[in-house]
C-alpha cells in the first residue's frame, strides 16, 4: 500500500499505522473467527478442546448434549479453513481409511500422527505413508529433554516413596499403575 494523504492530519505517525492496517481479508478471516466463538457452547466446547482431546460422544456427555448437537457445533468451530488433525494418543483413535476419505475429500488439510490405527503397521500398505498432507512419527511424540528428564524423576521419586513407606505419595506414570 502506497501512502495515503489524509483530509486532516492528527498525529505525526498516520502513514505508518495506515501501513500496518490489516487487509481486507485478513479482517474477514478474524470476522469469520469471532463469529464461531459468538456461541456460548462452541466456547464451552473450545475450552473442553483445549485441555484434553477427546472424542464426540464423550465431549456430548460431559455437555449433556447430543452427538449431533456436538457435530453441528464442532462443524460451526471449524469455520470455512479445514482443520489439522493431531492425534497424539495411545492406541487406534483414528481410522486410517476414514482420515483418507476426509483428506482425499477437503474436510481436513492435513494430519499429524505419532500412532495409526495399527500397532505394527505394515509401511508399505499404509495408505497415509507418503502423503504430502500428513506427518507420521514413530510413535514417539511425547520424546523430548523434558519428557525424559520427568519421566526419570517421577520413577526416582516414586522409588524412594516406596522405600520409606509414603505408599499415598506414589505417582501413577503410565496406564494407571502404581507400585
Amino acid at each position: 500500500m502506497g501512502e495515503i494523504h489524509l483530509p486532516h492530519c492528527h498525529c505525526d505517525n498516520e502513514n505508518k499505522i495506515i501501513k500496518c492496517m490489516p487487509s481486507v481479508e485478513d479482517c474477514s478471516s478474524m470476522a469469520d473467527i469471532f463469529k464461531q466463538l459468538s456461541d456460548g457452547t462452541r466456547l464451552r466446547i473450545l475450552w473442553m478442546l483445549c485441555h484434553l482431546e477427546e472424542c464426540v460422544s464423550n465431549i456430548a456427555a460431559a455437555m449433556e448434549m447430543s452427538d449431533p448437537a456436538v457435530s453441528h457445533h464442532l462443524k460451526q468451530l471449524k469455520g470455512k479453513k479445514h482443520p489439522i488433525i493431531v492425534n497424539e494418543g495411545r492406541g487406534p483413535l483414528i481410522c486410517d481409511e476414514d482420515l483418507v476419505w476426509a483428506l482425499d475429500n477437503g474436510y481436513i488439510r492435513g494430519a499429524a500422527l505419532d500412532m495409526v490405527e495399527s500397532e505394527d503397521p505394515d509401511l508399505d500398505t499404509c495408505p497415509l505413508v507418503g502423503r504430502d498432507d500428513v506427518l507420521l512419527t514413530p510413535h514417539s511424540g511425547y520424546y523430548s529433554d523434558t519428557s525424559n528428564y520427568l519421566v526419570a524423576k517421577l520413577s526416582m521419586d516414586n522409588a524412594l516413596y516406596y522405600v520409606n513407606g509414603e505408599y499415598d505419595k506414589v505417582k501413577s506414570i503410565r496406564n494407571g499403575v502404581n507400585a
